[in-house]
């Protein structure tokens, strides 16, 4: 998303672009990205780490780790 009612994002809100995907908890989204690094295998992230889901989608209420299967 780069734009909200037309208008840019502005920084505060994740401007120039932000990240949404849609078919998972937006707590997955990000909001501002710094960098990117591309991994060969997934590394867990700071919600990962604190007990979150590594997936979380929501349809398969994916909320918590042990949520659904892993």
């Amino acid at each position: 998303m780069w734009e909200c009612d037309g208008r840019p994002l502005p920084p505060e809100h994740g401007g120039p672009a932000r990240l949404g995907i849609p078919h998972l908890y937006f707590w997955k989204s990000v909001k501002w990205a710094a960098g990117l690094r591309l991994l060969a295998r997934a590394e867990r992230g700071l919600w990962e780490r604190e007990g979150y889901h590594d997936r979380g989608h929501p349809w398969r209420e994916e909320r918590y780790r042990g949520d659904g299967e892993e």
